[in-house]
């Protein structure tokens, strides 16, 4: 029998996790919450999602919280004037990537109630 083998050209994307969001910043610091918004790195891709971890800064456990694609979010329940460590990780279909810096924010203090 004649046996031909004949050569197609194929081409492969290797698709790697996203780079480390950067530019974390305060928007709103209010007594229970914080506004943060935030910059993709110039090897981001395509972002499905993003991870953010969030502990009080004398605390041990982060806490985690899963957001969209949106580059901005509020956390809440927080503690009044307490500092929080802040960092982020961006994710798409192959894994998440690497946190951002550390950032630290502090939430505002309670009013204080004026006498009547």
């Amino acid at each position: 029998p004649n046996i031909q083998f004949t050569s197609n050209e194929v081409q492969m994307s290797v698709m790697r996790p996203p780079g480390k969001p950067k530019d974390i910043t305060e928007e709103e610091a209010t007594m229970d919450s914080l506004s943060i918004s935030w910059s993709n790195s110039d090897n981001m891709g395509v972002v499905l999602g993003y991870q953010i971890s969030y502990k009080e800064a004398a605390g041990s456990a982060y806490r985690e919280v899963q957001v969209g694609s949106e580059r901005q979010y509020t956390l809440e329940g927080l503690g009044p004037l307490t500092e929080y460590n802040i960092k982020i990780a961006a994710s798409n279909n192959a894994g998440s990537g690497s946190y951002s810096d550390t950032v630290t924010f502090t939430t505002a203090q309670p009013r204080e109630s004026k006498p009547v």
